[in-house]
């Protein structure tokens, strides 16, 4: 879900004051991942052609590749750009560019899909063109993302000391998909938001871990296995709200449901489903800890979201009805008092 999570972007805009139409482009960096250079390049090779004329080109898509008759292969380290040729015909408009960010970024996912690649934007700058080409910066873009923080606090070092003296006696290979899910969901979790969908696999890999500890699909096979499995009784809540986020917002869901649209398009309502995480890795880790006996603590993780707010989750089902109580199907947003 949170892949297609609308990005909110923090915008610098310069003070100068503009009496007519300003004219540049663009510069869209990209992260470099592999073959995304020769894209780019692809890019430019087919703006030069008559191919780039055809009347059905998307008129979204048009101004990249305007934009990208000019582009040049970038030398060693030099950063990547996707070039957006625009005109602001008024300081309104440019005051408002926010909007055009906007557009230019899902834009940027229609020529991800026809070009089988993926496009990370780290940033979107303005450069005005004042008769010597494209090369005034008065407008920078950057995507405010969320962050994850793991503790390691006082008490929580206190607990690992007699765990790693003991460790012969943990079952690490018995359990070793459960422990494979559960640390690839960690090195998701770490990255945070840095590239889209990572937390949508951060989740997923927690809940694998889970399901593959309990060796169920569905929540109900799940309580029963777990009543079987361990003497000291595991949080039948805890294993149903898993499960059931799991299957509304992080499996296949449906995409007409007021829940998912709003979280497409409203910052509070996505952070709401994105606190999830936080419940899904703290339940594989009890119960990995449980199975392996590694009982060593389960850290301290926090998200804070670009609204400011941040939270943690330490296994207080109490929480589920309310700091991590899900967005329901109601067709309101969520306050932003509520944060």
């Amino acid at each position: 879900m949170s892949s297609g999570r609308k990005r909110i972007w923090e915008v610098w805009k310069s003070n100068a004051k503009f009496n007519s139409e300003i004219h540049g482009e663009f510069r869209i960096e990209l992260t470099r991942f592999p073959m995304v250079a020769q894209s780019l390049e692809y890019l430019h090779e087919f703006a030069k052609s008559t191919a780039a004329h055809f009347p059905n080109l998307d008129a979204d898509l048009l101004p990249f590749i305007q934009a990208m008759q000019n582009w040049r292969m970038p030398k060693g380290g030099e950063p990547l750009f996707l070039h957006y040729r625009h005109t602001f015909h008024s300081v309104t408009e440019f005051e408002n560019a926010n909007i055009l960010i906007e557009k230019i970024d899902t834009s940027v996912d229609k020529l991800e899909m026809i070009l089988d690649i993926s496009f990370n934007v780290r940033s979107i700058a303005y450069l005005a063109d004042k008769g010597a080409g494209p090369n005034k910066s008065i407008l920078h873009a950057v995507p405010i993302k969320y962050q994850y923080g793991v503790g390691f606090e006082i008490e929580e070092r206190a607990q690992i000391a007699p765990v790693l003296i003991h460790s012969s006696k943990i079952d690490f290979e018995s359990h070793r998909v459960a422990l494979n899910h559960y640390q690839t969901g960690m090195t998701n979790f770490l990255l945070g938001d840095d590239f889209p969908g990572l937390i949508d696999a951060a989740f997923m890999q927690f809940y694998l871990c889970v399901e593959a500890i309990l060796e169920a699909s569905g929540e109900g096979e799940a309580i029963k296995n777990s009543r079987k499995m361990f003497k000291e009784p595991v949080s039948e809540e805890l294993i149903k709200d898993l499960y059931r986020v799991r299957s509304q917002f992080f499996g296949h869901v449906d995409p007409t449901k007021p829940e998912i649209i709003r979280a497409l398009d409203d910052e509070v309502t996505s952070f709401e489903i994105q606190k999830q995480v936080l419940v899904a890795k703290w339940l594989a880790r009890d119960l990995l800890c449980r199975i392996t006996g590694c009982l060593s603590n389960n850290r301290k993780t926090r998200l804070y979201s670009d609204l400011g707010e941040s939270v943690d989750f330490s296994g207080d089902i109490s929480l589920l009805q309310s700091d991590f109580k899900p967005p329901s199907s109601k067709k309101e947003k969520i306050s932003r008092t509520a944060l």
